[in-house]
């Protein structure tokens, strides 16, 4: 008699992008698709799945595979978290949690755009008073 052994799957409890993430959390969660230049970090918590699974995050731009960060998970529910610094100057980007055989699990896409500096202040010269009342 053959014994099947079931091994539960990797799915995806949450994955968020933030401004940073600090001791584990979310910080700054970015609400819409659209992030401004610079770093910018993913969060994901991984649930179902064994100590010693793996998963990797895939930032891509423009389709194109761009960085990949590597975790193996401890016992569930695991958080892992990557950062990227991304810029405007260019595609569409997208950060997409993967498992080991390469399966998709979630993909966040988000585009990037300049901050915008705010222009020095007008110099306004300043009249001498009028000597002549």
């Amino acid at each position: 008699m053959a014994f099947l052994a079931l091994v539960a799957a990797v799915s995806i409890g949450s994955a968020r992008l933030c401004s940073r993430v600090e001791n584990g959390a979310c910080v700054g969660p970015v609400e819409r698709a659209e992030v401004g230049e610079g770093p910018i970090s993913f969060l994901t918590t991984l649930v179902g799945h064994e100590a010693g699974a793996r998963v990797r995050h895939v930032w891509r731009r423009g389709g194109k595979r761009a960085a990949e960060r590597a975790f193996t998970l401890g016992a569930p529910p695991t958080r892992v978290h990557s950062t990227q610094e991304v810029s405007a100057d260019g595609p569409e980007w997208s950060v997409a949690v993967e498992d080991e055989s390469g399966r998709e699990l979630v993909r966040v896409p988000f585009r990037v755009v300049a901050r915008r500096k705010l222009p020095p202040p007008e110099r306004v010269p300043v009249e001498p008073p009028n000597p002549d009342p």
